[in-house]
């Protein structure tokens, strides 16, 4: 949990952008029916329904993915990579979509770089070790606004 302050104003430093949810967006008409970014895990946090302190989320609204296995990161929307970055070998992804930016956090160092343009399903990373077990975290914010990142995907 020590890295949560640094990796939030990085990721903050990041998302300073505008926009709003537009529902004619293509982006926006994903929402509900996408697959996860990670197949096989065993374990799943929708944060958002948590106090984020007591299941280790970092950001409240984010989904996080747990293996007992380093597995394979893709890409759940289109766009164009805004950031890669590291803390102490732990990497995230920031992907630009529209007006949405979504992030990929807990990651092996990624072939990808900032301005890389990527195609949903592309894969970006395998999952690292984060604590007692791999992880991905994923969130996805409109503009400024953090959205509740569980509600893109379908829980089937």
């Amino acid at each position: 949990m020590k890295y949560t302050i640094s990796l939030l104003s990085a990721l903050l430093v990041c998302f300073i952008v505008t926009g709003q949810e537009n529902a004619n967006s293509s982006v926006f008409k994903m929402k509900g029916v996408l697959s996860f970014p990670v197949a096989g895990f065993n374990k799943v946090d929708k944060c958002g329904d948590h106090d984020a302190d007591a299941v280790g989320c970092r950001f409240i609204k984010a989904v996080s993915f747990y293996s007992d296995s380093s597995l394979p990161v893709k890409a759940i929307l289109a766009g164009k990579v805004s950031t890669v970055f590291d803390i102490e070998g732990i990497y995230a992804i920031v992907i630009k979509s529209d007006n949405y930016t979504s992030y990929y956090y807990s990651l092996k160092k990624p072939a990808l770089k900032k301005g890389d343009d990527v195609v949903a399903g592309q894969h970006l990373a395998y999952t690292a070790w984060d604590e007692t077990k791999y992880l991905l975290q994923f969130g996805i914010y409109n503009g400024k606004n953090e959205e509740d990142a569980a509600a893109w995907f379908k829980w089937q």
